[in-house]
């Protein structure tokens, strides 16, 4: 049974995860509040706090999380066979932003403004 627990928070986690970046991508990390997480999920804010003990932590485990994506993506490009060149075609065409709107990049960008 215990096991059954654990998927249960892993799971609620990755879901207010991906909500904070829904949020963030519509308010900016300027605006976000916790609450606005917790109302996007139709949950309370003191479940959101449950488990991430502040914004600032729900924050840092959302970047990490697209940053280990991000990482996992740029791995498999590079390891992909092919000409040096191609590779490095692919490499740049995955991760430049392909328009003003690329969700990783507008958090990024904005995480850099906010430091």
């Amino acid at each position: 049974m215990a096991a059954r627990t654990r998927k249960d928070v892993d799971e609620r986690r990755a879901q207010i995860l991906e909500a904070t970046q829904e949020v963030a991508l519509e308010r900016g990390l300027a605006h976000l509040r916790v609450a606005d997480v917790a109302t996007h999920l139709g949950i309370s804010s003191g479940l959101v706090h449950y488990h991430f003990s502040s914004k600032d932590e729900l924050l840092v485990e959302m970047l990490r999380k697209m940053a280990t994506t991000d990482v996992a993506r740029l791995r498999e490009t590079v390891a992909a066979s092919g000409d040096p060149v191609d590779r490095l075609d692919r490499v740049l065409r995955e991760y430049l932003p392909r328009s003003r709107r690329d969700e990783s990049w507008a958090l990024w960008i904005d995480w850099w403004d906010e430091a």
